[in-house]
Formats: C-alpha cells, structure tokens, sequence
C-alpha cells in the first residue's frame, strides 16, 4: 500500500508536494524545534530530502528564481498528508512540488530570516548522523 500524498491548500487551490514539506511557524524564529518536516518515503532519506528542499529555497531566494506566494493576512493555510492535517496561521511553508520549490509565507512574514533558520536546523539534523 503507498504512502498518502502530502497536500496544500490555500485560497482554494490544491497543490500536490511530491517530495515534502516543511512547516516553519513564526515561533521558529526564536526555537527551531518548531521546524516541522513531512518528507515521504523511508526514513533513512527524510532527512536528506530535507535539508536539500531547505538549502534549495535558500538558494533559489538569493538567485532571485524562488517561487514566493504571500498569503492574505488572516489567511490559513492547511497541510494534510492521510488522516494527519495541520493548520499554518503565521510564518512559512517550504514544499517540493512538480514544478519546483515553493514558498508560501503569510503577511508579516521574514522569508529571508526563517528560511535559513530552516536551514540551519536541516544542516543541524544532519550533522546528528555524521561521524
């Protein structure tokens, strides 16, 4: 049996996130344990897959290619994957979809600051594997 699909929805479009998604709520500004991951696929690659999507977005915001939607104040953004379903009402959400690396970041949102925070606890999780 596959594993369930990771979806977003906001403002009435869908979006499919093939490869993952990352929860960054404004909280994780001063705790990254706020840093959600729902990457699909054995666990032994999540955290590969996500610290790419996390440095990918980086990268892509400081070439000026990142895909940024700025979501209407008061907006709320919900992410479900099976029966699980959360609810974004402030920061950012990084997803791998078809098309590329997205970034969808509600008013009042620091893209720039919480995306490296995001990335520096990827790199962080990844450094507790090597030795």
């Amino acid at each position: 049996m596959g594993e369930a699909e990771i979806t977003i929805e906001v403002s009435g479009e869908r979006v499919v996130a093939e490869r993952g998604v990352i929860l960054a709520p404004a909280a994780s500004a001063e705790t990254q344990s706020f840093v959600r991951r729902l990457i699909p696929g054995a666990p032994d690659t999540a955290k590969q897959v996500a610290y790419t999507l996390a440095q990918s977005a980086v990268i892509q915001l400081e070439d000026g290619e990142l895909t940024v939607t700025t979501l209407a104040p008061g907006a709320t953004l919900t992410v479900r994957r099976g029966a699980q379903v959360i609810e974004s009402t402030d920061g950012l959400v990084i997803a791998w979809t078809a098309a590329g690396v997205r970034v969808y970041a509600h008013a009042d949102t620091t893209v720039k600051r919480l995306l490296k925070i995001v990335h520096r606890e990827c790199t962080r999780w990844i450094r507790l594997d090597v030795h």
